[in-house]
């Protein structure tokens, strides 16, 4: 939540309607597959930097559809149009 606290009062004998606005979890897990990885290997998007873990795993909090993702010295990988959901663990090609 970006705001989690607001002060209203109600008038008397008044209902009151606060908005809060939710931010959307978007965060998925993805296996690169190709070249081997060493685990840490830092990975960039246009969006965010993170690392490569153990067996190629990738996290990223913030993926949008068809991202390049570069793997540093390594790769370059695209994510799939249909990221799928959360719990989907999707294998990309990095090549």
């Amino acid at each position: 939540m970006a705001e989690i606290e607001q002060t209203a009062t109600a008038g008397r004998q008044a209902g009151m309607h606060l908005t809060f606005p939710v931010l959307t979890e978007t965060a998925r897990t993805f296996r690169l597959t190709g070249p081997a990885i060493e685990a840490g290997t830092v990975a960039k998007t246009a969006t965010e930097t993170t690392q490569v873990g153990y067996d190629g795993v990738l996290y990223l909090e913030q993926p949008r559809p068809g991202q390049t993702v570069e793997v540093e010295g390594v790769c370059k990988a695209q994510l799939p149009a249909d990221l799928g959901a959360a719990q989907t663990v999707a294998e990309v090609a990095c090549r």
